[in-house]
């Protein structure tokens, strides 16, 4: 017997959303969102929803992990006009008080979205995050402000990876030897390391290319293909 809620070959259009499912967070606050988005979209949902457990039977879910106001609504604002779309920045840049507010809110939607195992949902955040952070002054990267969203993040995840590499690329480009010491006696011994490793593969293909084309001051971008998953 095939499960009620499941992924599907699309996104679900309106005339297949029927059930209405209730998130509370911690701060108390609901959230609504269609049963057959979240269990498209999300591995944990779609597990959840199936599941003999008295909350899939109510549709009623109490979420903890990363599971701030933000973060949640830009999760429910997502499923239903994905990808981010700049609308959804715009309404995103309104709610943030600060553009480091905004990141935070960025990187703890990305680690909602990886507990929830939603991985087009965070491809989309990093695609979202690598527009913010390059807007950042340096000083103000997630690694060298200490952002508290980062506590815990595993240093082999994708957004770990992507950050050291965006500071690195910064570093690299643009930092006289002064300001990277700055920097490094500001990141942890864990981004230090990281970020160290970037800069070390920038250098190693600046040289490569001026040996090898003549090319001289070339600025290597994020390449987002390193870091996105593969979506189910």
């Amino acid at each position: 017997m095939a499960e009620k809620y499941r992924r599907r070959e699309s996104t679900p259009g309106v005339g297949e959303i029927s059930d209405m499912v209730t998130i509370q967070i911690p701060s108390g606050k609901k959230f609504q969102a269609p049963a057959q988005l979240l269990a498209h979209h999300s591995k944990y949902f779609r597990a959840a929803l199936n599941s003999p457990m008295k909350e899939a039977t109510a549709l009623h879910f109490d979420l903890v992990e990363h599971a701030g106001d933000e973060a949640l609504d830009l999760f429910c604002l997502w499923l239903y006009s994905r990808p981010l779309s700049l609308g959804t920045r715009r309404i995103l840049h309104t709610r943030a008080n600060t553009f480091r507010h905004c990141t935070d809110i960025l990187i703890q939607a990305w680690r909602l979205g990886d507990y929830l195992q939603a991985i087009d949902f965070k491809n989309d955040i990093l695609f979202a995050l690598d527009t913010e952070v390059l807007r950042c002054a340096v000083d103000d990267h997630p690694f060298v402000k200490h952002s508290s969203q980062l506590e815990g993040l595993d240093t082999k995840s994708s957004l770990y990876r992507m950050l050291a590499t965006m500071l690195g690329q910064v570093i690299f480009a643009q930092c006289s030897v002064d300001h990277i010491r700055k920097i490094f006696k500001a990141v942890d011994a864990d981004a230090r390391a990281a970020v160290t490793e970037c800069i070390a593969l920038y250098s190693a293909e600046q040289r490569l290319d001026e040996s090898v084309n003549g090319v001289v001051g070339v600025v290597y971008g994020v390449k987002m293909e390193d870091f996105l998953e593969e979506s189910e």
